[in-house]
């Protein structure tokens, strides 16, 4: 068994209430994980604390056979949270460069543009495309302005 998350007796404590209980979990590489419960379970508990986001209150996580917290098994991961509100107040093209920085060799900004059929948009600034109104291009509108399942 090689595993990549381990929580061993974790619990989180809010405000004297306990969101997570005491859970202990073993992933193995290649395996997937579904947390299923009703609101307030503690499931985006345990995925915060899985990535280093939140502390445990007790217990012990390890993530990659490392502290989530370090900068070498940070480097490793990558999550996209299903609700992240700093992003609503972005542009698109300020969204993508934000999420290339995450990287030490991000892809070129061309590819990603094509890849994600925005490469008709861009100008020579490299993202909005020059004489049209900056309202009307995909690059320079608020990533609030889209739809989760839009089109690009």
């Amino acid at each position: 068994m090689n595993p990549v998350i381990e929580l061993e007796r974790v619990s989180k404590v809010y405000k004297g209430k306990r969101a997570v209980d005491g859970l202990s979990l073993t992933v193995s590489k290649g395996s997937v994980l579904a947390l299923l419960g009703p609101n307030g379970a503690g499931k985006t508990t345990t995925v915060s604390m899985i990535l280093g986001l939140l502390q445990p209150t007790e217990g012990k996580v390890r993530l990659l056979g490392g502290d989530p917290r370090e900068a070498g098994v940070r480097k490793r991961i990558g999550a996209m949270l299903q609700e992240v509100s700093v992003i609503d107040n972005l542009k698109v093209s300020e969204t993508i460069e934000l999420f290339r920085g995450f990287y030490d060799k991000p892809l070129p900004l061309a590819d990603l543009l094509r890849i994600s059929a925005l490469e008709a948009e861009r100008g020579e600034d490299g993202y909005g495309a020059l004489g049209r109104a900056a309202a009307t291009s995909r690059l320079r509108s608020r990533t609030s302005r889209r739809s989760g399942g839009a089109v690009p």
